[in-house]
């Protein structure tokens, strides 16, 4: 079940501070952060030039925060060299996904920025 109505509009600015604040003024043409929501998962990733044809760009994932309504919790998924999406252990839930978009941000074990 996607994310009700009144609460997208708070969830969709929230997390455009937040990859706005993730964002190295300057350089946002080479390197810039963006979300997408996917029924109940937001997922924040990079934008880049591709590395051979500059006019392309990829995008790649780095984190997943997951809403289970049943239980009122937010589970949060780091992406491995394997290319799925993993249970990050050190936080692995919360109840609220700010919380969880902080931990992103510092990455205190690098398992998100690198």
């Amino acid at each position: 079940m996607p994310f009700l109505e009144n609460e997208l509009p708070l969830i969709e600015a929230n997390l455009r501070t937040f990859c706005k604040g993730l964002d190295i003024p300057g350089l946002e043409d080479k390197l810039c952060h963006a979300f997408r929501i996917e029924g109940q998962s937001i997922i924040v990733f990079d934008i880049r030039p591709h590395f051979e044809d500059h006019s392309k760009t990829t995008e790649a994932d780095i984190a997943k925060l997951r809403f289970f309504r049943s239980r009122s919790e937010w589970r949060l998924y780091w992406m491995r060299a394997d290319l799925k999406w993993h249970l990050y252990e050190p936080f692995p839930t919360d109840i609220g996904y700010m919380p969880l978009l902080k931990v992103v941000e510092e990455d205190a074990y690098h398992c998100f920025f690198g």
